[in-house]
């Protein structure tokens, strides 16, 4: 049972600290932004795919063989 006081106790000095407040606003902040950021820059890819911009995409896609 003194276990599970000390941990609850080591848990609750970590959630306290003003690092764990700054660490876990970075996290859900600014990771959130960059993975926005990343998925905007793919979906502008995929919708503004063409021959032109692409040129490969002109070349025909290779048959599957299946076995």
């Amino acid at each position: 049972m003194a276990l599970i006081y000390s941990l609850h106790s080591e848990i609750l000095k970590l959630l306290y600290k003003r690092a764990t407040h700054v660490v876990l606003f970075l996290i859900l902040v600014f990771q959130t932004f960059l993975a926005n950021i990343g998925a905007s820059q793919i979906v502008s890819v995929g919708i503004h795919a063409t021959p032109e911009t692409n040129p490969e995409l002109v070349e025909a896609i290779p048959p599957i063989e299946f076995f």
